[in-house]
């Protein structure tokens, strides 16, 4: 795919770096850091973004363009068609098992369908489409999930004060736990943790062994019907 697609310069490449990788590097790639968040909130490192991508764009008529980086080059896909080959073409060939990406998610998800060799996604896809209720519009839970949303954000907003970083991804994580674990788990987690700071308010319980972390990685909830192919510790 990457034959005759135009190179950017190693001005454009760092530019690239230094105005989309590492602000989002510095903001979390899986965990948002608050001080960095806030930090690229207030000096709009999105419009830097933006306007490198449009530059980019601009400048090679449109087309997707190869970027160099200290591990190699990184293709940038600027093109609806381009998108539709990566997403639609074999897995083989646009794998997603990247070697950075693995190191990243391995710890929390080692078995995702995201870090899987192509000899494996098959294997493992009908699990995610069955979570996902893949095929059918809305969801099959769609009502529970949005009521669940409606009570969190109703909640969130009736506090007295500002609303700030703490208070709001506080609010998104109880909706995570109930959409994902039901009503019972969010209960007995929330007595430990609904107090703590957001950067604090995470479960903090290891395995103890990497079979042990493996086998958590999978675990259906009969309160909330749901079932969840990233459970992130064993308790």
């Amino acid at each position: 795919m990457t034959t005759g697609l135009p190179q950017a310069s190693l001005l454009e490449s760092a530019r690239f770096t230094l105005t989309y990788a590492l602000p989002s590097l510095f903001r979390g790639a899986l965990i948002p850091q608050p001080f960095w968040t806030d930090l690229a909130t207030r000096l709009n490192t999105a419009e830097w973004a933006v306007a490198t991508i449009e530059r980019l764009s601009e400048r090679h008529g449109g087309r997707s363009v190869l970027l160099r980086g200290a591990t190699g080059k990184t293709l940038l896909i600027l093109t609806t068609e381009d998108i539709r080959r990566v997403l639609d073409g074999p897995v083989d060939l646009f794998a997603m098992d990247a070697r950075e990406k693995q190191r990243a998610l391995e710890p929390f998800a080692p078995d995702a369908l995201n870090l899987s060799p192509p000899s494996l996604r098959g294997q493992r896809r009908p699990f995610n489409e069955a979570v996902l209720d893949y095929g059918h519009e809305p969801h099959r839970l769609a009502e529970r999930f949005l009521a669940i949303v409606r009570e969190e954000v109703t909640t969130m907003l009736s506090t007295d004060g500002v609303l700030d970083y703490d208070r709001a991804l506080a609010a998104f994580r109880r909706i995570n736990r109930r959409c994902v674990l039901g009503d019972a788990f969010s209960r007995l987690s929330s007595k430990s943790i609904s107090n703590a700071p957001a950067s604090e308010a995470s479960i903090s319980c290891k395995p103890t062994s990497s079979k042990a972390y493996r086998r958590s990685t999978s675990i259906c909830s009969s309160d909330s019907g749901f079932c969840s192919g990233s459970v992130i510790a064993t308790c």
